[in-house]
């Protein structure tokens, strides 16, 4: 059942059963029990059917929401942006999620379906809000009071070690956090009889700090330092490359709750985000660089203006600067001279908005927000930057482009334990421009200026139900997406129809050239269950220690015809039929060891829903993902389906130590999880060691 915790997804804190939209709150706990301490979104997708993800490395997965993913996403540490204006790696976020060390989580909220009215461009399928830590001791009444926090782990499917230390401290106005993790990967062990799963190695390098300082009785400053090196990160089904990837942030925030003329509380926040993808490229002995400096800037107020009304307002302003708006787009350095793949840009959205939560009486709410903005995309093209064809000053832009978006819920309070609610969102993402030309899998696509933004209207039904030892939340949706962005069209460029691009003297069949044009509609549509039991509640001769949870997700979604593709295809990222059913044991007679037993069956159905496109040309639906031409998975190009069974344990060995055990896959089942580009690892053995002094 859930407790107390608020949401701050939607820019204010809520409690999630009030709120008219889908909610899934991910713990410390369960990120650290579900191993975590290593991937920290592999915890999101093992306690929600409706969060899938595509694995690449041993060393970080990609979330896959309601047929979203990549750019489509919006990701936020403490409400700043991870995922930048180009979002990272377009349908695909690549190596963007491993850019967050695990051991600063404290939650990681997703509000489920579009978020584009609070927080603009890319909150399609879903916002990620990853609440990081602080010190765990509060202001003292005198004096400074410091700790120690040790953490380890373990997993052997990936041989994977870490390591962390932090300390931790308080006085009468500040309090502080500073940690350090390591941590390494080897191969990743496949299941079955597949053996280990080479390259897929790596190893990070990661501090960070938090700091707040309490000016007086209402207003903080808090500062927060993220730095996070990863490197020999290697893609299985890329074995001639590895990869290199930072992340360095600085957040600086300052909250008011003393009231004022204008608002009951406010605050104030400054992001400084710098990342950088450098690839080394074995097989031609290159080696690339793709950058991103993000700076933002936002003021948020919150007003309660009586008769049932509280009002957010606020401004946004963001500028992402980088090499490339495509992170698969490099300026190579090696061997020289250096030159880049595309211009650099400079990407700035000014905007405002406003939400307005109205309890009309004791049984309704309703929560209406808009959001209007101005986005201008800038190049700067310098003597680096040589298209294969064609004169690099034709891609010197300057343009700009309005948005506008909001949203309208409505809950029913049907009695104290039951809410009805229904919504509508809308999302958008504005797509950068096309320079140079790159070849596709249709063809030579050639350079395009800002098109109209792919949107994304989400109709949403929901039912949440809280009693006495147990709860349930059902809800049902449809999306209607538009300029999907999917239609290419035949064209020419400088007067030719094609471009030899690999040099062999004829027309190959991807060579044709093609333009990006608005346009392209698609829909998306699902159903997504939890329910949480204790059963106790429902038969009197069960102990009280035991528990039962179960979640379901099923979706499917098509895109219309387009000039390149004349049929209905499946949209590119739904995801199979799955339910997820726990049962646990927690020790409720002796409370302080805090010790459970939970055993969890993941069934995953066969899935098939693929464009045919990507059958042709995406190695996640071949038997070997490091061989285009080995036979597909299935004669139909999908997936099989699959059931696997999980088993974890915690206690605490002592007042300041726990310890977490897990095996995962316990039938060394072999599967693929759909839309990976390697297979998914055999039975695991998870261990976790925490200890406070």
């Amino acid at each position: 059942v859930p407790g107390p915790v608020t949401v701050r997804a939607t820019r204010t804190s809520r409690g999630p059963f009030g709120l008219a939209r889908a909610v899934v709150i991910v713990d410390a706990e369960e990120v650290r029990r579900s191993g975590g301490s290593f991937v920290a979104f592999r915890a999101l997708s093992g306690r929600d059917a409706g969060i899938w993800y595509d694995e690449r490395t041993s060393t970080t997965v990609d979330p896959l929401i309601r047929g979203f993913a990549g750019f489509n996403l919006l990701t936020l540490i403490d409400g700043n942006t991870l995922s930048t204006l180009w979002g990272e790696g377009g349908f695909g976020a690549d190596d963007m999620y491993g850019k967050i060390d695990p051991e600063i989580v404290e939650r990681i909220e997703v509000i489920r379906g579009p978020g584009s009215a609070l927080y603009g461009s890319n909150a399609l399928g879903a916002v990620i809000n990853v609440i990081t830590r602080s010190s765990r001791y509060d202001y003292t009444d005198g004096g400074v009071v410091t700790g120690w926090r040790t953490a380890m782990g373990y997993q052997s499917a990936a041989n994977a070690g870490s390591v962390r230390l932090e300390n931790h401290g308080a006085s009468e106005s500040l309090r502080w956090m500073i940690g350090g993790t390591a941590r390494d990967f080897d191969h990743l062990n496949g299941g079955g009889s597949l053996g280990t799963l080479d390259p897929s190695d790596g190893a990070e390098r990661n501090w960070d700090f938090s700091g707040e300082y309490r000016i007086d009785a209402g207003r903080t400053v808090r500062l927060t330092v993220q730095d996070v090196h990863r490197y020999g990160i290697q893609r299985y089904y890329r074995p001639t490359q590895d990869n290199t990837n930072d992340r360095e942030a600085v957040a600086l925030f300052y909250r008011d709750d003393r009231g004022g003329d204008l608002f009951d509380s406010f605050e104030a926040r400054l992001y400084w985000q710098h990342k950088a993808d450098m690839r080394r490229f074995f097989d031609t002995n290159e080696r690339g660089i793709a950058t991103t400096e993000t700076w933002q800037a936002n003021l948020t107020g919150t007003r309660d203006l009586g008769h049932g009304h509280v009002v957010t307002a606020g401004f946004a302003f963001e500028l992402d600067r980088g090499d490339s708006p495509d992170d698969e787009q490099f300026t190579y350095t090696f061997p020289g001279p250096k030159r880049r793949d595309a211009p650099l840009s400079d990407w700035r959205d000014y905007a405002l908005y406003v939400q307005d939560e109205w309890r009309v009486n004791e049984d309704w709410s309703l929560i209406g927000s808009a959001r209007g903005g101005l986005m201008v995309f800038e190049t700067d093209v310098d003597d680096a930057y040589r298209p294969p064809v064609g004169d690099p000053r034709a891609d010197d832009i300057r343009d700009s482009i309005g948005s506008l978006t909001g949203g309208l819920g409505a809950v029913r309070r049907l009695n104290e334990n039951l809410r009805l609610s229904g919504s509508w969102a809308r999302g958008f993402r504005q797509n950068a421009p096309n320079f140079g030309l790159r070849q596709l899998g249709d063809g030579i696509l050639i350079p395009n200026e800002l098109l109209d933004p792919t949107t994304s209207d989400n109709f949403e039904l929901g039912l949440k139900g809280r009693y006495p030892g147990w709860s349930f939340e059902l809800t049902a949706y449809h999306s209607m997406i538009d300029n999907w962005q999917g239609d290419l069209r035949p064209t020419t460029y400088n007067g030719r129809s094609f471009l030899d691009f690999n040099g062999n003297g004829s027309r190959d069949a991807n060579e044709g050239f093609v333009q990006q044009v608005e346009g392209g509609e698609a829909w998306v549509q699902g159903i997504e269950a939890n329910v949480s039991v204790q059963l106790s509640t429902l038969f009197r001769d069960v102990s009280p220690n035991w528990s039962v949870w179960s979640s379901f997700a099923w979706n499917e979604g098509e895109v219309d015809p387009t000039a390149l593709h004349p049929i209905r295809e499946p949209l590119r990222h739904t995801q199979p039929m799955r339910c997820l059913v726990g049962v646990r044991w927690d020790d409720r007679s002796h409370p302080e060891t805090g010790f459970y037993l939970e055993l969890v069956a993941d069934m995953v159905a066969g899935f098939d829903d693929i464009p045919s496109d990507r059958i042709a040309s995406d190695l996640a639906w071949r038997e070997d993902a490091q061989d285009g031409t080995s036979p597909l998975l299935r004669s139909d190009g999908g997936v099989p389906g699959y059931t696997l069974f999980h088993l974890h344990a915690g206690m605490n060995l002592a007042e300041n130590t726990r310890v977490t055990l897990g095996l995962e896959n316990l039938t060394d089942k072999q599967y693929r999880v759909a839309h990976s580009r390697m297979d998914a690892p055999g039975i695991n053995f998870v261990a976790g060691l925490e200890i406070d002094f």
